[in-house]
């Protein structure tokens, strides 16, 4: 029965990790059994890392990011102890890139979440790490968020999962700045 019950889990589980369109550099889930031989399922955080690929150099594509980032309601910050790394650490805009917040997350529960009621206020967590790759670049973006009652009181804070949406746009503004500056000045 224990095994049933241990591979029903999983496939509730798995569906989350299947839906990711990044790399996932997330941990596995925390599968306990209580003495008493009841299941007790913990996910743990997930971190997605969303990988982009552009035909261009470091130096551009790193040029191009903060007006990427400014234009999504973003202020770009640089991480100066590490080479090209800039994001937010702390956007509580209620929107970005004139989207809702909780377009960007999943909170509690999968879908009908809490973010998407309302009820909650989110914080952003956005790193995009740019990198040489052969004759391009590499970016790395991680999204991370945290949902904490609207209503105040004394909830506790719910992590929250990336849906791609955010490192989608961010991706596809670097696309489009750096073909708008390879295009050929027309007359």
């Amino acid at each position: 029965m224990k095994s049933f019950v241990l591979a029903a889990a999983l496939l509730v589980l798995a569906p989350a990790a299947a839906r990711a369109q990044s790399t996932t550099a997330d941990l596995p889930p925390m599968i306990e059994f209580s003495s008493m031989g009841e299941l007790d399922v913990r996910a743990a955080p997930v971190i997605r890392i969303a990988e982009g690929r552009f035909a261009a150099s470091p130096e551009r594509v790193w040029e191009v990011l903060p007006e990427v980032l400014r234009e999504l309601g973003i202020e770009p910050q640089v991480d100066t102890t590490r080479e090209r790394v800039m994001g937010n650490t702390r956007i509580t805009a209620p929107r970005v890139g004139g989207e809702r917040t909780s377009r960007y997350m999943t909170c509690g529960n999968d879908g009908g979440g809490p973010a998407s009621a309302g009820q909650y206020r989110i914080r952003l967590n956005l790193v995009t790490q740019v990198r040489a790759e052969g004759t391009g670049t590499r970016t790395f973006t991680r999204l991370v968020g945290t949902a904490t009652s609207v209503q105040g009181g004394s909830g506790s804070v719910m992590g929250c999962v990336t849906t791609g949406r955010l490192e989608q746009k961010i991706a596809a503004g670097i696309t489009a700045r750096l073909a708008n500056a390879a295009a050929p000045a027309r007359q």
